[in-house]
């Protein structure tokens, strides 16, 4: 079996698009070796989820595991596990007939996403108004600032990085990786639902005002800010699967940047 390297990952990639039209312990005790193998199914997890949440594999796409390992070059075990992880992340199911599906979000997954989100970002930003330092501050506040400029700029693909970027720092600083790990796995979740346009954006100001209640130290305030930016995601999205399920015509600015969220 060949080595799986970057180049690979870039050309399998490419053919993935492509194929998706087809549908205690003994310290004593000798343990196998694991380290390769687990290197090798994380590469094959990162560029199914990359590929997934790009939108080169589309939701509805039906991801047959044979298909997989000739595209990638890799065992049926290790495709496997990487279609597992992406299982636990909610970015595919399984089905009986012997294909994994990435799913199609609907009216009812967006509201649950967002409904879990709500809880547990402002938990998070609670946590974050515990042990908030003036670095993890300047951190906030100098992402706020790169995506203002981005956004300046027209640079949308620069847009979706540092709104990404934000809320990864901010979950950072709340030192919970339990509750780090639960956000994740929805804000990957609703990147499966593609909006065509980036109207009139009002998250950036939103983010601006939960860095400067957590600079005041008003806890209640900075949990106000992000209930309110939640929600308007939360509104956001339903907007925008109302409208394309209707067949409305969408502004088109802003399709070069991937699955922008709040």
């Amino acid at each position: 079996m060949r080595e799986f390297s970057e180049v690979d990952s870039r050309e399998s990639r490419f053919e993935t698009r492509g194929a998706e039209k087809r549908g205690g312990v003994d310290v004593l005790m000798k343990l196998p070796p694991v380290g390769k193998k687990r290197r090798l199914s994380e590469q094959v997890y990162q560029v199914l989820l990359s590929a997934i949440i790009n939108h080169e594999i589309c939701p509805g796409t039906r991801l047959f595991e044979d298909e997989l390992v000739r595209q990638l070059g890799v065992s049926g075990t290790t495709v496997r596990e990487a279609l597992a992880k992406l299982e636990q992340d909610g970015l595919v199911v399984k089905s009986p007939h012997r294909f994994t599906m990435v799913p199609k979000l609907s009216q009812q997954d967006i509201e649950e996403i967002y409904d879990l989100r709500l809880a547990l970002e402002t938990l998070s930003v609670r946590r974050v108004h515990e042990r908030i330092t003036p670095e993890g501050l300047a951190r906030l506040k100098e992402l706020v600032m790169k995506g203002e400029e981005a956004l300046e700029q027209g640079d949308l693909n620069g847009l979706v990085h540092y709104n990404e970027e934000f809320h990864n720092a901010l979950c950072a600083l709340s030192g919970n990786r339990r509750l780090i790990r639960m956000i994740q796995i929805l804000r990957k979740q609703i990147r499966l639902f593609r909006v065509r346009g980036i109207r009139d954006y009002p998250g950036l100001e939103e983010h601006r005002r939960i860095v400067e209640a957590l600079g005041e130290r008003d806890c209640e305030r900075a949990v106000e800010e992000m209930s309110r930016h939640i929600i308007r995601g939360k509104q956001y999205y339903l907007k925008e699967l109302a409208e394309s399920t209707s067949g409305e015509v969408h502004d088109e600015r802003g399709t070069e940047a991937n699955d922008f969220e709040a």
